[in-house]
């Protein structure tokens, strides 16, 4: 068996990431990404109308 004729058909790690993922980064038709732990504790409350002096 060539082998390089059998890789060429093959899917690359980043198609069946895209695949899994529903398309390319940043894409508009992807939902944003969620919010990780650290990026949560981050943000700063709604309520909080920061510097307004």
């Amino acid at each position: 068996m060539d082998r390089k004729r059998n890789d060429e058909n093959r899917p690359t790690e980043g198609d069946l990431a895209q695949a899994a993922l529903g398309g390319p980064k940043g894409h508009p038709s992807l939902p944003a990404a969620p919010l990780t732990r650290r990026e949560k504790e981050q943000m700063p409350p709604i309520e909080d109308p920061g510097h307004v002096a």
